[in-house]
């Protein structure tokens, strides 16, 4: 069943890396998170010089290169999944418009004693639910699953 709906993603492909450029990218911004602390603790108040001279020039200014590259951090992270969370939604939404598209196409095909066995609100149902099912199973389970597995090799890391 895997291997039928990966034939929906397929057209998606260049979404889905995008959407994956978008998951190391957030994981970067989440390595940057600490560095600000430690410029803080290293540099303004333990007195080790920091490696840009222009900026040392007091304690001050590097609590202010810290508190700026806190907000642009915490900002750039968030946006970024601001931005990966709608990439994701839309690849879901594409891949469920054009599954539901060959449903009604394959209910269309069905002969018409078919259609009389069966109740029509049932089959409706049927292929809005389920489609949104896949669609929900494809969203957050294979790109959490990606999103866990790069937290997880991240945090191996140290």
């Amino acid at each position: 069943m895997a291997i039928k709906l990966l034939a929906y993603l397929k057209p998606h492909w260049w979404r889905i890396a995008w959407a994956l450029l978008q998951v190391l990218l957030i994981a970067g911004f989440e390595l940057l998170k600490p560095w600000p602390l430690q410029v803080v603790i290293d540099n303004a108040l333990g007195g080790k010089p920091f490696p840009i001279a222009a900026l040392s020039s007091s304690p001050g200014n590097l609590l202010l290169l810290a508190s700026v590259g806190i907000v642009v951090i915490h900002f750039g992270a968030g946006g970024l999944t601001l931005l990966h969370n709608y990439t994701a939604i839309r690849i879901g939404q594409y891949m469920v418009n054009d599954l539901r598209g060959a449903l009604y196409a394959h209910l269309q095909r069905l002969s018409l004693a078919f259609h009389s066995r069966q109740r029509v609100g049932d089959l409706l149902y049927r292929i809005t639910a389920d489609s949104f099912a896949v669609q929900t199973m494809i969203m957050n389970g294979a790109f959490c699953w990606l999103a866990c597995s790069s937290s997880y090799f991240r945090s191996i890391r140290y």
